[in-house]
């Protein structure tokens, strides 16, 4: 028990060091790049549309009769850390990593008309990378809750993780709606762009003791694929709300970065 717990620590010690370097990110970001696969052959010239194609129908809507289990288990989640403290955090540390592979295989690739199976290989091997870090939480367990009182200050994401989780938006107009059942029945449960915020704001309220290692993974992921999606509110006016519903992803993921550098464990 003893060898495998320090094991543990090894893993973590060196996941940590490398996820202090320049060098990984720079790595990781330039995997965004990597050109998208399909069955039908594409040239350069046609990833733009091949994105939005596989973005518009992702396997993952598959599962859209359930969409409900996947708004009510975070709250549940957030009831049972406020209630159960310390001893909820393995529940959502393997929520999390869980859904986290569900983001990485089910919502970079989808089957397309015109370009017949297709998948996002760069946001893929990306998202991956991310859900891989959440398992490495799961095993070494350093996400705590040790009761200390967080400063005001840090429920500035609230808001926005409320907002991002809510996504009101009609999914076949990308045009706003507030409608207080999307709280239930939106697909945001089922959607790495919003519940990143959502997940990553819940570490950075509830937790004393945080895996800087996954926060700062998962930040600059979340950072990234954010500033792709709020740029589209100047390249593609059509698509104003949909940039302005990213802007919870971009800067909580901002903040989960950051302060990962300098975060107690």
């Amino acid at each position: 028990m003893r060898h495998t717990m320090a094991r543990r620590g090894e893993i973590y010690a060196a996941l940590e060091k490398i996820s202090r370097k320049w060098w990984f990110f720079l790595i990781m970001f330039m995997m965004f790049f990597i050109p998208p696969y399909s069955t039908v052959k594409i040239d350069p010239t046609q990833i733009p549309e091949i994105t939005i194609a596989v973005l518009s129908k992702p396997l993952i809507y598959s599962f859209s009769g359930i969409f409900p289990v996947f708004k009510i288990a975070p709250i549940i989640l957030i009831i049972l850390l406020v209630v159960l403290k310390n001893r909820a955090v393995r529940a959502f540390d393997t929520y999390v990593a869980v859904l986290s592979f569900g983001f990485a295989t089910l919502q970079t690739a989808a089957f397309t008309e015109r370009y017949g199976f297709a998948v996002l290989s760069g946001s893929f091997i990306v998202y991956l990378i991310v859900a891989f870090f959440w398992v490495v939480e799961v095993l070494v367990k350093k996400n705590e809750i040790t009761g200390t009182v967080q400063p005001w200050w840090r429920y500035w994401v609230v808001p926005f993780a409320f907002f991002s989780f809510w996504y009101p938006i009609n999914s076949a107009t990308l045009s706003p709606d507030f409608s207080p059942l999307a709280l239930l029945t939106s697909e945001s449960g089922l959607t790495y762009c919003m519940m990143t915020p959502v997940f990553l704001s819940i570490v950075t309220l509830f937790f004393s003791r945080v895996n800087r290692a996954t926060v700062r993974v998962a930040g600059f992921a979340g950072t990234v694929t954010g500033l792709f999606n709020v740029s589209q509110i100047l390249l593609h006016p059509y698509a104003l709300w949909m940039g302005v519903l990213h802007i919870p992803l971009f800067v909580v993921s901002i903040y989960a970065f950051v302060i990962s550098f300098s975060r107690n464990e």
